[in-house]
């Protein structure tokens, strides 16, 4: 089952490209939001991109992220996760060729890369892009992804929190 592009349509592009993995391949790039926005779904079966594969997407947070981040010109500190029933891009010494028609699910990371919606800095996206893969092991990937997170204990947060956030009156002396 192969995904159906969307309305955009744009060059094929060559991004340098690590890969983490042979057989299925991994690879691991750096590449546009603007891009990614029209070449992502959030879900093979889902059309409103806002409910997604993984999470309804609150547009709130996806705000947020494009002020602290995006608006400022940071990083983003981790990768987002995308894949495709696409076994291999055609690939010239450490770079591949991504084709124009080419759409990826996100995996993980939904609310970061929405976060280019709202904002008007065109923010450079670490992306784990995982080939080969049936809509069922794309969902295999997503459970095994968040089933294994854990929250931070409440304690170490409120510690990071004072460190990064010092109080008011600790900040006037």
């Amino acid at each position: 089952m192969a995904l159906k592009q969307s309305a955009a349509k744009t060059a094929a592009i060559e991004v340098p490209a690590l890969q983490l993995q042979d057989s299925p391949r991994v690879y691991v790039i750096v590449i546009s939001g603007q891009w990614l926005l029209d070449h992502t779904t959030p879900s093979w079966r889902m059309k409103d991109p806002k409910k997604g594969f993984q999470r309804i997407v609150k547009e709130e947070r996806a705000r947020q992220i494009a002020r602290t981040i995006l608006d400022r010109e940071r990083a983003f500190p981790n990768a987002i996760t995308l894949a495709t029933d696409i076994t291999d891009f055609k690939r010239t010494d450490d770079h591949i060729i991504i084709p124009d028609k080419t759409l990826f699910l996100v995996v993980d990371g939904q609310h970061r890369l929405w976060a280019q919606k709202f904002s008007q800095k065109d923010g450079q996206y670490a992306c784990i892009i995982h080939l080969h893969k049936t809509e069922k092991e794309m969902a295999e990937l997503f459970l095994e992804i968040n089933e294994n997170q854990r929250r931070v204990p409440s304690s170490l947060r409120w510690d990071l929190v004072r460190l990064v956030r010092p109080a008011r009156s600790s900040r006037r002396q």
